[in-house]
């Protein structure tokens, strides 16, 4: 949330989402010396609903360990996520959306399935799943004739709908949505010095590239190269 302010509206989304599987909320578990343990709002919301309030001692959020050791994950994903992309740190939130996404796709030891599983009883699918900050290619719309039919951005995930995807514009510096794209997620930029990020040479298995090795291309996914002849440059990043 932007400020300290108690995010009543999230909040009673959330209740309203666990009404509707059939859950009752009894019990809110809170920091004494939080937010919205000292929120008048918060108090009276709670109130209204016959919701009880629960308190840890003060500045020890460290006993209400069932949601700050998640936080810490996420968080450890989500600077991870930064340095891999090369993206501004502005674009943490659209980051920690994307690292909860797949947290819950993650199997859990302690339940013994992934929390997406637990809670809708079926296994999730993982398909739709990209790299996030790589490079999407986004379709203009309405170009004039001599304009590029494509724009390049940087992924910044799905939508709740899963069929359109937020995308930063490095031109304009903003944040837009697109529904026509084409991901890169092999060419992930980390400076501008480097052709590639550590995440883009794992996931295309390349670790320790020598310095003279064979190449082989599919011409049916580069049809631009099926009439020779032509030309390529192939640069290979440095070790380490």
């Amino acid at each position: 949330t932007s400020s300290k302010r108690a995010p009543l509206s999230i909040i009673d989304y959330l209740f309203s989402m666990l009404a509707k599987e059939g859950t009752t909320i009894l019990c809110v578990h809170v920091d004494e010396d939080g937010a919205l343990a000292n929120s008048a709002e918060f108090t009276d919301f709670l109130v209204k609903r016959n919701i009880n309030m629960e308190t840890t001692g003060g500045h020890a959020s460290f006993l209400n360990g069932k949601i700050e050791r998640p936080h810490r994950t996420i968080a450890q994903m989500v600077r991870a996520m930064l340095l891999n992309s090369g993206l501004p740190n502005t674009l943490w939130c659209y980051a920690a959306e994307t690292a909860a996404d797949v947290y819950r796709y993650t199997y859990h030891s302690a339940i013994g399935m992934t929390p997406y599983e637990a809670w809708y009883g079926v296994k999730p699918h993982i398909n739709n799943l990209r790299v996030w900050g790589c490079y999407v290619y986004v379709r203009v719309p309405q170009p004039k004739k001599l304009d590029h039919r494509v724009t390049r951005g940087y992924f910044l995930g799905f939508t709740k709908s899963r069929l359109i995807v937020r995308w930063y514009d490095p031109s304009t510096k903003t944040v837009k949505h697109a529904s026509a794209v084409r991901f890169d997620e092999f060419n992930t930029c980390l400076t501008a010095s480097d052709k590639q990020s550590p995440g883009a040479l794992l996931l295309s298995g390349v670790t320790h590239p020598p310095l003279e090795s064979f190449c082989t291309i599919d011409i049916q996914d580069h049809p631009e190269l099926g009439t020779p002849p032509f030309a390529f440059t192939l640069t290979l990043p440095p070790q380490g």
